[in-house]
Parts: structure tokens; C-alpha cells; sequence
């Protein structure tokens, strides 16, 4: 049977090598296979940033929901965009009262700027002041 399958039956033949040779090829697929496991290690980082990322958004969430649930009805969210532009309304308004002699509405506009002035320089709102009962 040995004289049937020759040297063409020989592991080095198969393979394609004499002597140990190595195949046509083979540095490609070793620098192939090289890239793949550093793209595979980078994969693996930027998933694992991602997850790290996810876990902090999630946080993020769970923390303006728990704050969001104690406004409670008394209270609203209001974007600074439209604290801004109230803002430049009452300073609008005072500017008119004012070159109209309107005293009161004055006093008005300037205490209404000073509320969202002060909402927009610490981002708390004031305590709001009980009623006082004035006897005429």
C-alpha cells in the first residue's frame, strides 16, 4: 500500500511545505489573525466604556426622577432660555412704566426681575413670605 500513495501522501506534502517550510500565505493570515485580536480588544474596551456610561446615564436618570418627585404640585421646571427671555420682558416693562411715570407698575416690574434674577443666579427659588394683613 505504501508504493500506492507515494511521497505525495506525506504530512509535508499535504501541507504544502518541504522541510517544514512554511505555506504560501501564512503571514498573511498570522498578521490577519493579529488584527483581529486587537480589534477584538478594542471592541471589548469601548464596550466596556459604553456599559460604564450606560450604568452613569442610568444614575443620572434615577436621581432627576426622585428629584422630579419631590416638586411636588406647588412647583414647576422651568427652562433658564425662558427664565431669560421673562427677564428681559419685565426689564422691557419697567423701562415703559418708568418713562411713563407708572410708580406702581415700576415697582412691580423691578420686583418681578429681581425674582428671576435671583432664580437664575442660584437656581433655588425664594421662599415665598406669608401674607400680611394690612388694616386700613
Amino acid at each position: 500500500m505504501q508504493g500506492l500513495r507515494g511521497d505525495a501522501g506525506s504530512p509535508a506534502r499535504r501541507r504544502g511545505d518541504a522541510g517544514g517550510a512554511p505555506r504560501p500565505g501564512a503571514e498573511e493570515a498570522a498578521a490577519e489573525r493579529t488584527r483581529l485580536v486587537a480589534e477584538t480588544e478594542r471592541l471589548s474596551e469601548d464596550l466596556a466604556r459604553a456599559l460604564a456610561e450606560r450604568a452613569a446615564a442610568a444614575e443620572s436618570l434615577a436621581d432627576l426622577t426622585a428629584r422630579y418627585a419631590t416638586l411636588g404640585e406647588t412647583s414647576v421646571i422651568v427652562s433658564v432660555a425662558a427664565l431669560e427671555a421673562v427677564q428681559a420682558q419685565f426689564d422691557s416693562l419697567a423701562d415703559e412704566f418708568a418713562r411713563h411715570g407708572d410708580v406702581v407698575a415700576l415697582a412691580m416690574s423691578d420686583a418681578g426681575r429681581c425674582s428671576v434674577e435671583r432664580l437664575l443666579s442660584d437656581g433655588r427659588p425664594e421662599p415665598v413670605a406669608p401674607p400680611v394683613a394690612v388694616s386700613a
